[in-house]
This record gives C-alpha cells, structure tokens and sequence, in this order.
C-alpha cells in the first residue's frame, strides 16, 4: 500500500513537473506553484539526469474517442516533426534532438507505465492545455502524422500534490475534438539513456 502511494505521488510529481515546463513555454500564465522548492544545482548532485522530450511545430489534430464509454481517445496529429527535441534539468543541462522515429522506438509507451504529456493547443482564447498518458505511437514519416492512443487524465489528480491553476486543463469532458497548431510536452525519464553523452 505504501508502496502504491510512493509510486503515484512520484507520477504527480513528475506530471507537475512536465506541465509547467509546457507552461512555461507559453508564456507560464496558466500554472502556478506553492511550496516549491528550486532544485539543488550543486557538483554533489545526483549523477542521473532527468529528461523532457518536445515534440513541437504540429498544424493540427484531432481527439476522436476510441469507444463511447471507454475512456480512451485517439490522438491524431498533423504536420509530425522529423525530429524530437530533448533536454535534462540540471546540473547535466543535456540537450538535442534525434529522430521521432528513433524516440518511439526507445521510449516505453506500454500501458503499464506509459508516459505523461501535456498537449499545448492554440485556441480563440489563447492556448489551453490537455494532460494525457500516451500509449501505441504511430509515426508516418511520409504523411507527416503521429497518432497516439491517450487517456486524458482529470485535473482533481493534478491538483493533489499542492499545485494549482489559473487555467484548469481540459479534462475529458471539455476537452476540443479538432485544434490547430499544437505542442506536445512528453514525460520525463530518469537514468541512462540512449540520448545521454555521457552512458
């Protein structure tokens, strides 16, 4: 039982994390944070980097959910970069980019862990932001798309670690069925890894 709550809060925290990076990228005015404490930059820090994974420049997409009822939606995105743009926090400060198709074939998208992310879309107002775990990735290459099979998660999960919104995201009851230009924000990674100089 313990063990079970270790595990989620380090997913919260992780997923807090991974939202206000895409925030912060657009401008930072949906999310703010309590109680936050900056990370330690010292030489004695951990050795082992932590890795966010940006897939940006999408022209449009599409949320279709997969079967009423069942709380899966598939995420289709239009105009897929060729590259995947990754970086550390620090003390590494680690950072570039390598192939979509190599990053979907390293990263883990099982449903037994998949990774968060925080799709940023363009809306009327500004731009909104939709939390999913993303699972099953497409790439076609040569039709520039990349669809995902998601899980859009609820806000009353995020805003459990002490974290809270201006601008709540869209939950799966509000979520838009076609959005323009978009950002994807994909969870971080610890550890070695394929992309770090430095295994």
């Amino acid at each position: 039982m313990t063990d079970d709550i270790s595990a989620q809060s380090t997913r919260l925290s992780r997923r807090h994390a991974l939202v206000a990076t895409a925030l912060a990228g657009f401008g930072g005015a949906a999310l703010t944070a309590r109680g936050v404490a900056a990370q330690d930059a010292s030489p004695e820090a951990s050795e082992e980097a932590t890795f966010l994974f940006v897939q940006s420049g999408f022209t449009s997409g599409i949320l279709d959910q997969a079967t009423e009822g069942v709380q899966s939606w598939m995420l289709t995105l239009q105009g897929a970069p060729a590259q995947t743009v990754f970086f550390s926090d620090r003390p590494a400060r680690i950072a570039g980019a390598f192939s979509t198709e190599q990053f979907l074939e390293t990263l883990d998208f099982s449903a037994d862990d998949p990774p968060n992310a925080a799709l940023v879309v363009q809306s009327d107002a500004g731009s909104d932001v939709i939390v999913l775990e993303l699972t099953d990735p497409v790439y076609d290459a040569a039709a520039g798309t990349l669809t995902y099979i998601t899980t859009i998660l609820e806000v009353d999960q995020l805003d459990q670690s002490g974290y809270g919104f201006v601008t709540d995201p869209l939950g799966p009851d509000n979520y838009p069925a076609e959005f323009g230009p978009a950002s994807l924000f994909i969870d971080s990674l610890l550890g070695c890894s394929p992309w770090d100089p430095r295994c």
